[in-house]
């Protein structure tokens, strides 16, 4: 076990060796911030503590750390943060294993999937690949926030594919430059989360998409976030809790393969006609 102790930067990939370990804990008990940089290629578990303790009586004494940065590696990883806030990174689709296990901990822990660098100052061009990252084969907890960034140039995408099970924990969902959510759920619900198009919606906006064959029921909470959905080959579904969409906001929805919107005033297939909600749906209903 390697331990690791206080604030600044370890990087274990900068290491010109590094064998026989199976386990790094990272304490720092200060206020500045600690990070970590997992070496390529090595299995690990991992455990972050912020030096906070517990009293008798159950209360809990500090310091606290003001979180750590982790950046993942090419190893399966088992991760356990603490009480602090915690952000943690993968930039390509290697550096996150099946098999790996990611807990947050306490505090508002974030994850961050990101396509890699692939700008070529020769050509001046990025290369059009897709990174996918596969969150449904790892097991993720107590992480609350799930950023996704594609190609800033918008070359690639960066596709997450998610469940239900994978999104438990998590309550906001940034989508930007080319990032895309996507699953291959019959249903995902989506309506006590915050989705939004990260830091500049204007420049790219994120999608959410069904990779199911027979089509996907997305049940979402805003109209933002319904109109951030593309269908896909199957009979695809919105549900909109709360809230009406404007005749526009349906036509814009239909041109996205979706082929049933539900919101406050009822539904209506892709040939604006009303339907019994109860009613099975068949790929003819489509015009």
């Amino acid at each position: 076990m390697l331990a690791l102790t206080g604030p600044g930067s370890f990087d274990l990939a900068g290491l010109a060796q590094f064998t026989g370990f199976e386990e790094v804990r990272l304490t720092n008990v200060t206020s500045s911030s600690a990070s970590l940089t997992l070496r390529d290629g090595v299995d690990l578990k991992v455990t972050l503590s912020d030096g906070t303790t517990t009293k008798p009586g159950g209360s809990t004494a500090l310091p606290s750390a003001s979180g750590f940065s982790v950046t993942l590696g090419t190893g399966r990883v088992t991760l356990q943060g603490g009480n602090e806030s915690d952000q943690i990174s993968a930039s390509a689709s290697t550096k996150l294993q099946a098999g790996s296990v990611i807990d947050g901990g306490a505090g508002y822990d974030t994850l961050n999937l990101s396509a890699p660098y692939n700008y070529n100052p020769t050509t001046g061009t990025s290369s059009s690949v897709d990174t996918v990252y596969d969150l449904t084969s790892i097991s993720l907890s107590h992480v609350e926030s799930l950023n996704v960034l594609g190609g800033i140039t918008g070359a690639g995408k960066t596709i997450v594919k998610v469940d239900a099970v994978t999104l438990a924990d998590v309550t906001s969902i940034s989508l930007g430059y080319n990032g895309t959510l996507a699953t291959t759920a019959a249903a995902l619900d989506l309506s006590g989360k915050s989705v939004s198009s990260g830091l500049y919606p204007s420049v790219s906006t994120g999608t959410i998409t069904s990779l199911n064959s027979t089509g996907t029921t997305f049940t979402v909470g805003s109209h933002q976030t319904a109109l951030q959905i593309m269908g896909g080959t199957g009979q695809d579904a919105v549900i909109l809790k709360g809230t009406t969409l404007s005749s526009a906001q349906r036509e814009q929805l239909f041109a996205s393969s979706i082929e049933t919107l539900t919101d406050a005033s009822g539904s209506t297939m892709d040939s604006c006609w009303p339907v019994n909600p109860a009613s099975s749906l068949s790929s003819s209903a489509r015009s």
